[in-house]
């Protein structure tokens, strides 16, 4: 049985190569979809086959009840693998006391440790927001190194990873780059922690213990004073580039981090570009104009260009989330969407203050997020930074990575020096990068905006943007389009549906599917029934948006309204398993 398992868990890493990238197979996937990568059922394989020795997991989020189902062997109370388990943000992550209570007595062999943004008085805002894993393989002695966009949380949006196994190294005085690098980052969370340690606990906070900085903590499983991975592994077949982010505050010729180290990768490959095309899921404050222009030097680019999605795509995520729980529930008679529905955030976040401060060059530059037929129904939660040659047919080269589009996860060059805030992690594939379809958008899009100083859309879609803030409103994020008559139809229904969906109310279970009407699917409640009774709406829709539009007869008019925000329930973004909906949080995912 037992080589069997082994069996299994080899035939599973051969269908992969570390040439491409994989999207994670999510909740909504086909089990048999063998082009997609299911990187819970990949660990569980390696540690059913008694190959996985021990594992370190960094993410940003994550939800400890669903790990226990996906990865029983790691996160069970019976697990013998130890697991050093490293995430950021506690308020958006299902770590309660009893989940505590594993690592306490229970199961001694998982650690959970929090590395909180301000550990570094240098740099009191960022988040902790690498997100990949390092499993430590035996028979024979190997590492996985596996990079990815996605959280440790159910897998509902868009996320893509990359993963290559390393072996052991027979010569001990030989150092490459990409070990270099991956040493250096592990050393970095290493000091956050050590920092981390010597706080007072409180009742939010628990202080981690200094044996679980990772190099300790791998060191007492190899029983050494401390590990440097380079100095046991072989990173030399390595076929992409390591960059990383973390906070610091050095000075402007820094190239070891964000986008000065991705100018010094791109530099020592002589690649330069006519476009660059980020897509972020994530839009910072204070991109200017000026920003840009430090972008477009490091990429060694005549143009950056922003993928960004519509109102519209939104919406149609959401209504078809909808569309797929009342199915689930029915059949099952529970549905793992309705789980995980209480709690609320989004993938996307672009405040519409923030999008109000967006320099002209900036919102000129942002294009239209286009799935692919395969993908429309889901929302992206994957991030790429990419050159294509002119008709987009191939990459000149591709970086994954787990960096939104922001100052602390980037850097900054400002006043001589160069800041970052935030841990990041990512791989940039050079040479043979994967193919222009591994992607689920089209490479090439339009841009929203006319080029004038009026914000007018030229098309007929709407940049999606937080609306839930009381500081602003939609007017007055596009003054031009919403300040003229030549707003487009087209883009009216985009509001049309924000406002739909803030009236919706997801029907109970058919007896029949076969008899779901689209009536019954939209169910939009009157405003005189609304006034009749109370709505349950699920509190990521909860938000009211400045504009509604109404049909009067034969013509369609305008109705500007003054409505805030819907604040009657404080929204809790504990769990960004439910990343499908239309939430507003205040932080990168």
């Amino acid at each position: 049985q037992k080589s069997f398992r082994l069996k299994m868990a080899e035939e599973l890493l051969g269908l992969y190569s570390p040439n491409r990238i994989y999207r994670n197979k999510t909740l909504l996937d086909k089990d048999d979809d063998k082009t997609l990568l299911d990187r819970f059922k990949l660990v569980h394989k390696l540690s059913v086959s008694g190959r996985l020795r021990c594992a370190i997991l960094s993410t940003f989020t994550l939800n400890l009840g669903y790990l226990c189902e996906v990865m029983p062997n790691l996160f069970g109370p019976q697990t013998t693998i130890p697991t050093l388990v490293l995430y950021g943000n506690k308020q958006r992550s299902s770590v309660t006391k009893e989940m505590r209570s594993l690592q306490k007595g229970e199961n001694p062999n998982l650690r959970l440790v929090e590395i909180m943004p301000f550990h570094n008085f240098k740099c009191a805002k960022g988040v902790h927001h690498s997100k990949y894993m390092l499993l430590f393989l035996r028979d024979p002695d190997e590492i996985l190194f596996l990079v990815t966009t996605a959280n440790l949380c159910k897998p509902w949006p868009i996320d893509f990873s990359w993963f290559q196994t390393f072996p052991k190294k027979k010569e001990f005085d030989t150092r490459t780059e990409f070990g270099t690098i991956l040493d250096d980052f592990l050393q970095q969370q290493d000091e956050a922690i050590q920092i981390l340690s010597q706080r007072d606990p409180t009742e939010e906070f628990t202080p981690p213990l200094q044996r679980d900085a990772p190099s300790r903590w791998l060191g007492s499983i190899f029983g050494l004073t401390t590990v440097s991975l380079d100095a046991l592994y072989d990173f030399s077949e390595s076929r992409v580039a390591l960059i990383t982010s973390v906070p610091i505050i050095t000075n402007k010729d820094d190239q070891r981090y964000g986008h000065r180290r991705i100018a010094a990768a791109l530099k020592s490959a002589n690649k330069t570009s006519h476009r660059v095309v980020i897509q972020p899921t994530s839009i910072g404050d204070n991109i200017l104009d000026s920003y840009l222009r430090q972008l477009e030097t490091s990429y060694q680019a005549e143009k950056v260009q922003i993928m960004w999605p519509s109102m519209r795509h939104v919406i149609n995520a959401i209504k078809h989330l909808h569309h797929v729980d009342r199915i689930t529930t029915q059949q099952q008679n529970s549905s793992p969407i309705s789980v995980c529905k209480k709690k609320n955030a989004s993938p996307l976040h672009c405040p519409c203050e923030f999008w109000a401060k967006l320099g002209f060059d900036v919102k000129s530059s942002i294009a239209q997020y286009t799935s692919l037929p395969n993908c429309d129904h889901l929302l992206p939660h994957c991030k790429f930074v990419f050159s294509t040659n002119q008709n987009g047919s191939t990459f000149d080269w591709l970086l994954l990575t787990s960096m939104c589009l922001s100052r602390g996860a980037c850097g900054d060059l400002e006043n001589g020096k160069y800041s970052l805030r935030n841990f990041e992690m990512g791989v940039l594939f050079l040479h043979n990068p994967p193919p222009v379809d591994s992607l689920p958008f089209k490479v090439i899009a339009p841009a929203y905006l006319q080029s004038d100083a009026n914000d007018t859309l030229k098309g007929s879609f709407v940049p999606f943007v937080d609306i839930e803030n009381k500081s602003i409103s939609i007017r007055q994020a596009f003054p031009g389009t919403f300040g003229t008559e030549s707003f487009l139809p087209e883009a009216h229904e985009d509001l049309k549906l924000l406002d739909d969906s803030r009236r919706y109310k997801r029907p109970a279970p058919l007896a029949n599917s076969d008899n779901f009407t689209n009536e019954q699917e939209e169910c939009i409640i009157t405003k005189t029934a609304k006034r009749q009774r109370s709505i349950t709406t699920p509190s990521a829709l909860r938000y009211e948006p400045s504009l509604i539009l109404e049909k009067d007869h034969q013509q369609e008019r305008r109705k500007t309204i003054d409505l805030t925000p819907n604040n009657s329930q404080d929204r809790d973004d504990d769990d960004i398993s439910s990343s499908l909906f239309c939430s507003l949080s205040s932080t990168p995912v």
